[in-house]
């Protein structure tokens, strides 16, 4: 190698190194604007760098689990009113509404007072048939004391009551000043999608459902067709407060309401 070599290849060396970061730089730049996939993994790395910084830097420990879940809430309501993100620990109970029923006791209740007192128990329920009435205050569930805890949670509570069908809960009771022991035995409770049916005046039924499950359109059919008999020729269909549902179910009530051959409604994804 000569002299001349020696002093002009590292500018060379240089030169190309330069030139080749400068073309990388370029190319990366020109996917990003030109992919949608790119500047997606852009953004998701940009959230976990965040998360990570956040983690590793604030003065305070942090759930990042509960602030994961946070963000994605806040980006999924700035779509539109009707999106909406469940997180895994509570798709079950979700499921379970749609469904139209659920594993538990069959009970309804409130917080009075800092103790969960029974408002309401089904008469066929699990509950029912082992004696528990309204008005009984929960004071433990098996081994886990709940009197006196105004910290404690509805879903807590759900978790402690409800489970498989078949399981027995034992819980200790507070009725007229006496402790009593009930055990029950865990079987399937309904959730009725339709809250009344009657005719509201001579000839116009009033028929109220407050959600879309997959029983809806057979508990309407059965409420409609015993209304028809009673002389029904007009409905009134009651949908305030419904949290929607099970789209089949809706279009299929809205089929025995509509005419023949007209378009419903249509999906677009």
């Amino acid at each position: 190698m000569t002299k001349k070599t020696q002093i002009w290849l590292p500018l060379l060396l240089s030169m190309v190194m330069a030139a080749g970061m400068f073309l990388g730089y370029q190319l990366q730049a020109r996917m990003g604007s030109t992919g949608n996939g790119s500047r997606q993994g852009g953004a998701s790395q940009t959230v976990q760098q965040v998360l990570e910084l956040v983690n590793l830097r604030y003065v305070d420990s942090l759930n990042l689990d509960s602030i994961e879940a946070a963000a994605i809430e806040d980006v999924v309501r700035l779509l539109d009113p009707h999106s909406i993100y469940i997180p895994p620990s509570q798709l079950t109970e979700v499921n379970n509404v749609l469904k139209g029923n659920f594993s538990g006791i069959g009970v309804e209740y409130q917080m009075i007072n800092d103790t969960v007192t029974f408002v309401y128990v089904m008469p066929d329920g699990p509950a029912g048939k082992a004696g528990v009435l309204a008005g009984d205050q929960l004071i433990q569930v098996d081994t886990t004391m709940v009197a006196a805890q105004p910290a404690i949670t509805n879903d807590a509570l759900r978790q402690l009551l409800r489970g498989k069908a078949g399981t027995a809960v034992n819980l200790k009771l507070m009725r007229h000043g006496k402790l009593v022991n009930p055990t029950i035995e865990r079987g399937t409770v309904p959730m009725p999608s339709l809250d009344a049916a009657y005719l509201a005046a001579p000839q116009i039924g009033y028929i109220r459902l407050n959600k879309f499950a997959e029983t809806t359109y057979r508990e309407f059919m059965d409420a409609a067709t015993g209304l028809q008999k009673q002389g029904m020729t007009k409905m009134i269909l009651d949908l305030r407060g419904n949290g929607g549902g099970f789209l089949d179910a809706a279009t299929n009530i809205a089929d025995e309401l509509l005419p023949d051959g007209k378009l419903i409604v249509s999906t677009r994804g």
